[in-house]
């Protein structure tokens, strides 16, 4: 009796095994942690509760802040042929082209500690020379973060969104800090816009450089009090929250920003639709792969 009983638990086993080794075969490694998040998201999203508004004054929108006029984020260095998550040097450019004025970049390290443009490894991290030797998709043009301040140098009118997650984090903004003062383009860093997941993220970066452009990312928290993220964003000058697409079925969770003006992004949207619906609700911006900045213009978004 007991072999009958474990073997329907094997056969279990090794379906789960096969599903998931099907899924590696025909998605990408990023695009199914993306599920992942967005599957603790719905998870978690019941979680947060404590939504009062502080008392503090609201922001008062000067025109020039980088958001004005913005309401995409190019995610990943843009979308590119159906491409996603690439960061490479050819994605980067189109949406120059295609008029971003906001990127959105990760950036990783390699084995050797070399900072480059990549979302995430699989089967650990390759060194520097391997990576930066690899095209991208087997065509494209990988970049570390010395490219990256050369695009910035040339294109000083185009806003770079960080996207630096786990413990590596501040050793990876302190060597961008110091590589911007050896090349000598130390103005590039005011193009930064740092996205931070917690509040000691802000006093780790802060003390590393006086970055004045910021977005507080929510997604990677399981609870979080709205209201005290309002009221850190107001007395911390931090303008724009990016919140995941399950909380926005909450108006509560979008008013207690709204009533603030702080703007609310979200992420990922490539559904003209949707992000039409989600403008009527009161979201900013958006973080997108496919949406391109006269699509806005067309679908009447401004």
């Amino acid at each position: 009796m007991k072999l009958l009983k474990k073997k329907p638990v094997k056969i279990g086993l090794i379906t789960c095994a096969v599903l998931f080794c099907m899924a590696v075969v025909f998605f990408k490694i990023e695009e199914i942690e993306d599920v992942i998040v967005k599957w603790k998201q719905e998870i978690f999203s019941i979680s947060y509760a404590r939504i009062d508004v502080p008392e503090c004054e609201s922001f008062i929108d000067e025109g020039d802040e980088w958001f004005c006029n913005n309401r995409l984020i190019a995610h990943a260095g843009g979308g590119m042929q159906s491409i996603r998550y690439s960061n490479c040097k050819e994605a980067f450019e189109n949406s120059v082209s295609d008029g971003y004025q906001i990127i959105e970049t990760d950036l990783n390290l390699t084995s050797d500690a070399k900072i480059v443009l990549k979302h995430a490894w699989t089967g650990g991290a390759p060194t520097y020379e391997q990576f930066m030797s690899m095209p991208i998709e087997y065509k494209y043009t990988p970049m570390d973060v010395e490219d990256l301040l050369d695009f910035m140098a040339e294109n000083d009118s185009v806003f770079i969104v960080t996207d630096i997650k786990g413990a590596n984090a501040g050793k990876i903004i302190e060597r961008v800090v110091e590589l911007a003062k050896e090349k000598h383009c130390e103005d590039v860093l005011n193009q930064f816009i740092i996205q931070i997941y917690c509040e000691d993220d802000y006093d780790t970066f802060r003390t590393l450089y006086p970055f004045s452009n910021w977005i507080y990312t929510l997604y990677a928290s399981e609870k979080v009090d709205l209201g005290k993220v309002a009221k850190f964003c107001l007395t911390h000058d931090i303008r724009v929250v990016t919140i995941p697409y399950s909380w926005i079925q909450n108006d509560k969770y979008l008013s207690v920003f709204k009533k603030k003006n702080i703007k609310v992004f979200t992420h990922t949207v490539n559904d003209m639709e949707t992000m039409k619906l989600l403008s009527k609700r009161g979201v900013y911006g958006f973080y997108t792969d496919d949406i391109k900045p006269r699509d806005l213009i067309d679908a009447g978004i401004e």
